[in-house]
């Protein structure tokens, strides 16, 4: 494939994204949380190969642990922040 291949690819990846983080919102803001989350699992999958936007989508499923008070949820995405941080760029499924 070739680089300009590679960045049209990743361009639409990112897009893609950036929608799954708005519709997100979209939910956050009427109280819907199980939607939210799942536009973040959704973004998640899409921004597994891009370090920083990684970190965004567990950030998103974070805010929906603290807004449901589940601990679990909360200790989970804490320890996911940091992996993404370090497994991002060299591990992907």
């Amino acid at each position: 494939m070739s680089a300009k291949n590679d960045d049209s690819k990743k361009a639409g990846v990112l897009s893609a994204f950036r929608q799954e983080l708005q519709l997100a919102a979209n939910a956050r803001a009427i109280n819907e949380l199980d939607l939210a989350f799942q536009h973040y699992e959704r973004a998640h999958i899409l921004s597994q190969k891009y370090t920083f936007p990684h970190i965004k989508s567990h950030l998103g499923m974070l805010q929906i642990g603290w807004l449901r008070k589940d601990r679990r949820e909360i200790f989970g995405q804490c320890v996911r922040v940091f992996a993404a941080l370090i497994f991002s760029r060299i591990w992907v499924p």
